[in-house]
């Protein structure tokens, strides 16, 4: 691929601005209309393996016209290079925002709450599944206005076949209990939704365990603490929501557009799964009663230990001071022999973990034989304990 020259650098008809950011495909940058100066968005590939993958979410998102998604300008192939050219969102991720408040308030998160449902809905309702519902793929603009990006993952019905057989898309902790066995669906993205809500409105994952067997456990169970248990005062119609997305059976787990309608008091009950919510309800209390009983009782334990002489275990680094900060563990499921690479060159085999402080930005790479390496940034968060990533099998194997 060609070197980037910012305010020199030409694709097309745009010339690159500045570096706005990278993903799992390709690097994002703000460009400039040559003729009409007008900004924009263009996520060059930069993975020629994902070509086709990358055509599809150009295909995709050419046919999505929702005031909560962005829009897709033109799709380019300058000197061989596939280019998407979209609407610049300007703002503030979604998960940098939570991050920065910790949680919202009822009346913070439902106008939140309202766009992303409807911007949902819209997309089931033209036959597109998104399957990557989380807060990285938002923006919340300074007018309060949400826009879903990033269809890199997405489906309609006149999408090819991309993924090998025996291998999940998607974000883990956010993945509804049929899209781990492989299995999505619309609903899938219905559930996510449930997780993205719980996130907002409690500050915590509803599904957060420290390693990959327990996580998937919880979400197959789908038990998780009562929201209200975590933070009282929670509207009723988010409560609902919650409860409607994170049912474990997807013919139980309300449509987008039931939701949307919950938010907007255009729907006050759905008799079909009323007796499910009453009793789901009942059993998520008394498991959220435990937990808050476990939760205390681990704060004690907590605090004798920080009284207590320093442990014998305890973490040090190479010149024995002691490590602070959030561990996170890294894994990528199902594959073996996988590696994770440092900037600096360091190489560790996965499952793995890392340490830093909240806030820290982690750069680096995740290789294994007979896959297209993968590219993965993100902040460290007090939310999170555990990140699971995929990696796409190279087309020639």
């Amino acid at each position: 691929m060609k070197a980037i020259v910012p305010g020199v650098t030409v694709m097309g008809d745009y010339r690159i601005v500045e570096f706005i950011g990278g993903g799992g495909m390709g690097n994002v940058y703000k460009v400039s209309h040559l003729r009409t100066e007008a900004p924009a968005a263009m996520k060059l590939l930069h993975q020629p393996e994902m070509a086709e993958r990358f055509r599809n979410e150009a295909y995709i998102q050419s046919s999505i016209r929702h005031p909560n998604i962005a829009k897709l300008h033109a799709f380019l192939e300058p000197e061989g290079i596939p280019c998407i050219v979209m609407e610049l969102v300007e703002g503030e991720s979604l998960d940098h925002y939570l991050k920065q408040r910790g949680r919202l308030s009822s009346n913070e998160a439902e106008p939140v709450a309202k766009q992303i449902a409807s911007a949902l809905a819209y997309l089931h309702q033209q036959g597109i599944v998104h399957r990557d519902i989380k807060p990285q793929n938002f923006k919340i603009q300074s007018t309060g206005k949400v826009i879903m990006l990033d269809f890199g993952i997405a489906k309609n019905r006149y999408s090819p076949k991309l993924t090998q057989m025996g291998f999940i898309v998607g974000t883990t902790e956010y993945m509804a209990p049929e899209a781990l066995q492989q299995k999505p669906e619309q609903k899938s993205d219905v559930w996510s939704l449930g997780v993205l809500l719980y996130e907002m409105v409690t500050g915590y994952l509803p599904f957060d365990q420290p390693n990959a067997a327990a996580l998937r456990a919880g979400i197959l169970g789908g038990q998780y603490t009562n929201p209200s248990l975590l933070v009282p005062g929670i509207s009723t119609a988010l409560l609902q929501s919650i409860d409607l997305c994170l049912q474990v059976q997807p013919s139980r787990r309300a449509s987008a557009a039931t939701i949307a309608g919950i938010l907007n008091n255009e729907v006050t009950n759905d008799d079909h799964r009323s007796t499910a919510i009453a009793s789901n309800s009942k059993s998520r209390t008394i498991t959220g009663i435990i937990a808050v009983a476990l939760i205390f009782l681990i704060s004690v334990i907590a605090a004798q230990l920080k009284s207590s002489p320093e442990p014998a275990n305890v973490s040090k680094d190479s010149s024995g001071n002691i490590i602070t900060g959030k561990r996170v563990r890294i894994n990528t499921p199902s594959i073996e022999q996988a590696r994770l690479v440092l900037p600096d060159g360091t190489s560790k085999a996965l499952p793995c973990e890392l340490s830093g402080k909240p806030g820290e930005n982690i750069i680096f790479t995740i290789q294994a034989e007979g896959y297209i390496d993968r590219h993965v940034e993100f902040e460290i968060s007090d939310r999170r304990s555990s990140y699971e990533y995929n990696l796409e099998k190279k087309l020639n194997d």
